[in-house]
């Protein structure tokens, strides 16, 4: 960050849009929220954001997995290594993937699993053109839109459910990343029930950021018109499969499809490791 702001201050990024991505959730959180206890870090945000003002600079800070910092090769540089990554010539857009959605990345995984709990409902995944037009139809969406771009897909969403409030499921799958930066709120909105899909067998480790699952069931003509009002419920099945996924996506994948067959009943999620968890909190 020393370094950035050291840039910025000597004028040759004035005017323009810098991306920083980073493994420091600390400085994420700070440059969004504007909060933290680490008064140093804090102090050095504020210096970064006062120098982007003076100097008209568009920043906006990304937080992506030290694992993914590791495997681009720029880790390594504060202690020297040099044989990883982008230090071999590799280009560093190929370890941020914002234009590739999860099919993109593990199609031949994920279209099994999501068969295996949808079921005959399966349908395959909305192409771009497909956000303006087939996914305000009626029927069941599958959205896996690049990270990128998950803020106009889930602006399309919003409006095909204002359109058809009873005739629309949707199925949301997007790589976490931009994920607080620019997505979270309108996906958390639009979604009643959603997890996050750790690396295993079915969202690959090579991946380094979660697989964010949402799920959006029609609004009903009696109370609870909408599934999310039962609020205590869908956040403990939501921190439920996101631990249970740690361990077993297909097992995740086992409880879906209960949850598809009738979303109304919410069933519980069973499991060793996610009961122990609950019983702890």
């Amino acid at each position: 960050m020393n370094h950035l702001i050291r840039e910025i201050r000597s004028g040759i990024h004035d005017g323009c849009a810098l991306w920083p991505f980073t493994d420091n959730a600390v400085w994420s959180a700070v440059w969004l929220k504007g909060l933290s206890t680490a008064k140093h870090l804090f102090n050095l945000v504020l210096e970064l954001r006062i120098e982007c003002r003076v100097h008209e600079v568009h920043c906006t800070v990304c937080h992506i997995s030290g694992n993914r910092m590791i495997d681009s090769g720029i880790d390594g540089w504060s202690r020297g290594d040099f044989e990883t990554g982008i230090s071999l010539g590799y280009d560093l857009r190929n370890y941020l993937p914002l234009s590739k959605g999860c099919f993109d990345v593990a199609g031949a995984t994920l279209i099994p699993w999501l068969r295996s709990w949808m079921q005959g409902d399966y349908s395959g995944p909305l192409s771009p053109e497909g956000w303006f037009w087939d996914g305000h139809l009626p029927g069941i969406h599958i959205w896996a839109p690049p990270p990128a771009a998950a803020l106009i897909a889930l602006k399309q969403l919003s409006r095909s459910r204002q359109k058809r409030r009873h005739e629309l499921t949707h199925v949301v799958l997007i790589p976490r990343i931009l994920y607080w930066e620019e997505w979270q709120t309108r996906f958390e909105k639009e979604v009643d029930i959603w997890f996050m899909l750790h690396p295993g067998t079915v969202w690959p480790h090579f991946a380094h950021e979660p697989l964010v699952v949402g799920l959006s069931f029609p609004m009903h003509r009696s109370y609870p018109w909408l599934l999310r009002m039962e609020s205590e419920k869908v956040v403990e099945i939501g921190r439920s499969l996101s631990a249970l996924s740690k361990t077993s996506n297909i097992r995740v994948g086992h409880y879906l499809r209960q949850l598809w067959s009738n979303p109304r009943e919410l069933p519980e999620v069973h499991g060793g490791l996610v009961c122990k968890m609950l019983q702890g909190t």
